[in-house]
């Protein structure tokens, strides 16, 4: 295994920071309520510090305020090390992996620099599962971009992949859950011709004649689930 460097560590560094961070947000915690739960052994600021990377962070620490979230401490880890690629694959730096898809949809003002960046890079737009992978080359690029410090542009882009990652596991996960798709009607290819429908209801002739069946207007028009409240208006034929 190749012997790892400063930017490794404060690259996993962040990233661990990061995971508590997106811990607490996707639970919808405030930093005064993980505080509470640790007893006064960290306090509101001392958290606030450790989320943003200003204050460095002890293991005992990392312990206390993971259990206070209920996560585990080698799965939080182990996510870290996930966000960041491992030593050797790219110059032996330690570089951050975005989703393309997860930078081209973000709204957040601060990433607008690396989102045109992004856009440069992929003008085909977003594609499902390409990434990039930064390293501290691009990263002090982006950094001069967004008028910060390479520590602060990595924490910015690492809560953005951590929270790509967490937003793709959930809707994998509805996606296994979801009932099969809507059953289209085989009708609804057919053609009306050129008659017009109101030709075609009151004479019976026209274009299709009179046997001729009506496109089923699309789901979203029709509502399939209550086809009675939902009857074409078109498709009432007058007494004869």
């Amino acid at each position: 295994m190749p012997p790892l460097d400063a930017d490794q560590q404060a690259g996993f560094a962040a990233a661990l920071c990061a995971q508590l961070r997106e811990s607490r947000r996707r639970q919808s915690l405030t930093q005064a309520q993980v505080a509470t739960r640790t007893n006064g052994l960290v306090s509101k600021a001392a958290l606030a510090n450790y989320e943003t990377g200003h204050r460095s962070l002890r293991v005992d620490v990392f312990w206390v305020i993971a259990r206070a979230l209920g996560e585990d401490c080698g799965a939080l880890i182990a996510a870290a090390e996930r966000s960041i690629v491992p030593a050797g694959q790219l110059s032996g730096r330690a570089t951050i992996s975005l989703r393309v898809a997860d930078v081209l949809a973000t709204t957040d003002e601060v990433l607008a620099p690396v989102r045109r960046w992004f856009s440069i890079r992929h003008p085909e737009g977003a594609v499902d599962g390409v990434t990039e992978s930064l390293g501290e080359g691009a990263l002090k690029a982006l950094a001069h971009l967004m008028g910060m410090t390479v520590p602060e542009c990595r924490a910015r882009l690492i809560d953005l992949a951590v929270a790509g990652s967490a937003g793709e596991a959930e809707r994998t996960a509805a996606g296994s859950r979801a009932p099969g798709s809507a059953v289209r009607s085989a009708a609804g290819g057919a053609g009306v011709g050129g008659s017009g429908v109101g030709g075609a209801g009151a004479g019976g002739a026209g274009a299709g004649g009179a046997g001729a069946r009506m496109p089923r207007p699309s789901a979203e028009l029709s509502g399939l689930r209550d086809p009675a409240r939902h009857t074409p208006q078109f498709a009432r034929r007058p007494g004869r």
